[in-house]
């Protein structure tokens, strides 16, 4: 992954959706001309917000859980449900499932900690979130712990909050911040440079690096249309708002196909196919069409799955309208 640049691109992924999670997030306070605290964690909206995040993934585990008895490929207790729940469930990513819950609860913090102290937001910020590394380190967290704490996405979100209040264009300081994020992440990944104040894992996912992303999401503001235009920006606009869903049947797709359970039950049906792809068409590297396959297929069923529940959702919402 190093030798194809992935710390400056994939890898700043998750970052990039806590950025844009914060900035859209403090929009919308913003809208609604929210002035008080208690504004932000009122029943209904927690509630709306947590249930857009959950009802999705709540039916995936189901599945995900369905799919462990019938293979029998571990031990199902109670005790190991209701772990793997509270964790994020299975597969590449669950993490951020737990991730984007506690966003959800602190960016009203980060909000009013802006439009209050807007000259020091961000360096205080930023030195919380030095702070609370160091802390982490200092209390012996254990990496399968700190891959679920908001911890290390906190000055993402704080940019997100910023960049929504402020107003900032891309000036010569967020170049330089930007440079010195990109120094930061070859640094931490290509040098092995480990700095002792930081914990020792994803070094392309702490604050320092997080100008980088956002200049990423800055230049994409700034040259993204707003509406569709043509079928193209049409169909990123409907990847966009199914996005959620296609990350959860990605995350389930690669642990049922990429995990014990495809070598258990699904492997004898669809591997073969998958590895021996190139037969079929010799022009073009198994890799590649194994790529597109696992693209087409996640986001294909992916907004099928968006599409579903949206249909669910207006139907109950109409049956308790009309009663």
């Amino acid at each position: 992954m190093l030798i194809t640049g992935a710390p400056f691109h994939i890898w700043q992924a998750v970052p990039v959706f806590i950025l844009i999670a914060g900035f859209v997030g403090t929009l919308s306070y913003m809208r609604q001309d929210t002035t008080g605290f208690r504004q932000c964690y009122r029943k209904s909206l927690l509630f709306r917000r947590f249930k857009r995040i959950l009802a999705p993934f709540t039916l995936l585990f189901i599945v995900q859980i369905v799919l462990l008895c019938f293979t029998g490929i571990k031990e199902i207790t109670l005790q190991n449900i209701v772990f793997s729940y509270i964790t994020g469930g299975y597969g590449p990513g669950s993490y951020f499932i737990p991730i984007i819950l506690q966003h959800i609860l602190i960016l009203p913090i980060l909000y009013f900690w802006a439009i209050r102290n807007p000259k020091y937001f961000l360096i205080t910020t930023f030195l919380v979130s030095l702070v609370s590394e160091y802390l982490m380190i200092t209390a012996l967290v254990p990496e399968w712990a700190y891959r679920l704490l908001y911890v290390r996405y906190l000055f993402a979100g704080a940019l997100g909050v910023w960049l929504a209040v402020s107003k900032q264009t891309i000036d010569k300081r967020l170049v330089i911040g930007g440079l010195i994020s990109l120094i930061y992440i070859v640094a931490v990944n290509y040098l092995n440079i480990q700095f002792w104040f930081l914990y020792p894992a994803w070094g392309s996912q702490h604050a320092p690096s997080y100008f980088w992303p956002l200049l990423i999401v800055m230049i994409g503001l700034m040259h993204l249309p707003s509406a569709s235009k043509n079928v193209v920006s049409a169909v990123l606009e409907q990847l966009g708002q199914a996005s959620w869903h296609i990350f959860l049947v990605q995350m389930a797709f690669f642990w049922a196909f990429g995990g014990a359970v495809s070598s258990l039950f699904l492997g004898e049906l669809c591997w073969p196919v998958a590895l021996n792809i190139s037969t079929v068409y010799p022009m073009v590297p198994g890799f590649t069409l194994l790529t597109c396959f696992n693209l087409v297929a996640c986001l294909s069923f992916g907004c099928i799955f968006f599409k579903c529940e949206k249909m669910i959702t207006q139907r109950n919402f109409k049956k308790g309208a009309r009663s």
